[in-house]
């Protein structure tokens, strides 16, 4: 009888101290911030400074990033913006109802995920150039509130963002790429040949 309810106990607090009994939790992300809305203007700012890196990867020619290598500065807004709006056009997109917030050098990440299982995910993460190519360095990640580990979220992130910036490394003038992060601004400079 006493091992019966000393069972019955240990099913009861297990759910509390463990994330792996996720499910009799409520799912918890980290807060994120709202950002304030942009104006027409800076929409319109924001789109141009994306068009230039879109033309570029649909023709994998990079002629025009070439061009516009210091146009590529965006703010914690822009970032929402851009990855909300492009999106919402995407076929099947990885990321929706995006939120981002730069503190420091951290990039602060919560967002419907939406391949094999949908739900929310939220992850903290540098980004950072490692052989010459844009990667995630993610520092934590949750998946509908439950702890992953981040080399899951490296991998799956890191494989997307090869995708945008393929058509740089492919090219025979690319030489490097330099990414700043200072205050609410994402800078991202190609270099080349």
């Amino acid at each position: 009888m006493r091992k019966t309810w000393l069972f019955i106990l240990i099913i009861l607090l297990v759910p509390l101290t463990s994330q792996a009994f996720w499910f009799f939790n409520k799912a918890k992300t980290e807060p994120v911030a709202k950002t304030e809305e942009m104006t027409a203007s800076e929409k319109k700012i924001a789109d141009s400074k994306y068009e230039i890196w879109k033309k570029s990867f649909d023709k994998a020619d990079v002629d025009e990033v070439i061009k516009n290598k210091n146009q590529f500065v965006f703010s914690e807004e822009e970032l929402n913006y851009l990855f909300n709006s492009e999106g919402a056009k995407a076929k099947k997109p990885l990321l929706t109802d995006f939120k981002v917030i730069i503190d420091n050098d951290i990039l602060k990440v919560d967002a419907n995920f939406k391949k094999i299982i949908s739900g929310r995910v939220y992850f903290e993460s540098k980004l950072v150039v490692k052989d010459k190519k844009a990667n995630f360095a993610i520092q934590k990640v949750k998946y509908l509130g439950v702890r992953l580990p981040v080399a899951w979220g490296n991998k799956l992130l890191n494989r997307e963002i090869d995708k945008y910036f393929s058509f740089l490394y492919n090219d025979k003038r690319y030489k490097d790429l330099k990414i700043n992060i200072d205050g609410k601004v994402v800078t991202i400079a190609p270099e080349f040949k």
